[in-house]
């Protein structure tokens, strides 16, 4: 039985086809991703008043280091208010008696920090 070469380039042609495709269609999220983190990035803007510069490589360390600081407080904020209102949730269906509920509130802010 013989196969003919076109049949086998064909076959070819198509199994690349479909693996191309495949393959864009599971990085295509991964790509769109890196654009969102891109996008959000303060620091290219300060890259740039570096690079006019308004700041020196020090500075600019320094500003990223306050960027980042403000970023890690804002992030601790929104998981504490999270955290808090799932105890508060159980406190009030029951769960937690006062006592319990304050002792891990107290937990918590501690974790992350807050008063």
């Amino acid at each position: 039985m013989k196969v003919e070469i076109g049949s086998i380039f064909l076959s070819g042609i198509f199994l690349f086809v479909i693996i191309y495709f495949a393959v864009k269609s599971a990085i295509s999220p991964l790509l769109d991703k890196h654009d969102e983190v891109i996008t959000d990035n303060e620091d290219f803007g300060l890259v740039k008043l570096q690079e006019i510069g308004v700041f020196s490589d020090n500075e600019l360390k320094e500003v990223i280091k306050i960027y980042n600081n403000k970023s890690l407080k804002k992030r601790n904020w929104e998981q504490y208010q999270k955290y808090e209102k799932v105890l508060r949730i159980l406190k009030e269906e029951g769960y937690y008696t006062d006592e319990q509920y304050f002792s891990k509130l107290d937990k918590l802010k501690n974790h992350f920090k807050v008063d």
